[in-house]
C-alpha cells in the first residue's frame, strides 16, 4: 500500500513538471512592431543586440541612413531587437526575424538571413541591411538569437 501511494505520489510529480515545461508561447509576427529596416545603414558588422535604454536606441538610430525618427518605447514594459547583417558588397541581401518563442526563463529570436542568387540582377553599391523590433518583456527575461537556415 505505501508503495502504491509512493509511486502516485511520484507520477502526479512527474506529470506536473512536463506540464510546466511546456510553457513556451509563439508569439505571431502580426504582434511584433517593426521599428526599422533597410538596406542603408552604417552598421558594417554582423550584430544581435537588445536594447533596453533611449540612450542605447539614440545611438542605434544615428546609425540609420534615413536618419529616421526616433519612436517612443515604454521601456517598462518593451525592449528593442537590432539584427544587422553587416557591410555587404551589393545589394539584394536582407535579414528578419522569422518568430520569437517565448518561455517562462527566456525569449528567443528566430532570424533568418538572404542574399542574391547567382545571376540575380544587384544594385553595384554597399549595403548594410538592418531591422529593428519592439518586443514585449514586462519582466525583462534574457532575449537570446538564432539563426535559421531555410
Amino acid at each position: 500500500m505505501k508503495f502504491t501511494k509512493t509511486l502516485q505520489v511520484l507520477f502526479v510529480a512527474v506529470l506536473m513538471s512536463m506540464t510546466s515545461c511546456k510553457s513556451t508561447k509563439t508569439i505571431p509576427m502580426q504582434d511584433l512592431d517593426r521599428l526599422s529596416g533597410s538596406s542603408y545603414s552604417e552598421f558594417n558588422q554582423t550584430e544581435q543586440t537588445v536594447i533596453k535604454d533611449n540612450t542605447a536606441l539614440e545611438s542605434v538610430y544615428n546609425r540609420i541612413a534615413t536618419r529616421e525618427a526616433m519612436p517612443r518605447i515604454n521601456w517598462d514594459k518593451q525592449q528593442v531587437v537590432l539584427l544587422a547583417l553587416g557591410q555587404r558588397n551589393t545589394g539584394g541581401f536582407s535579414i528578419d526575424i522569422s518568430e520569437v518563442v517565448k518561455t517562462k526563463k527566456d525569449i528567443t529570436v528566430y532570424y533568418h538571413t538572404s542574399g542574391p542568387k547567382e545571376g540575380d540582377m544587384v544594385t553595384q553599391a554597399l549595403t548594410a541591411p538592418y531591422v529593428l523590433y519592439a518586443l514585449d518583456n514586462p519582466n525583462k527575461l534574457p532575449i537570446n538569437f538564432e539563426e535559421v537556415f531555410e
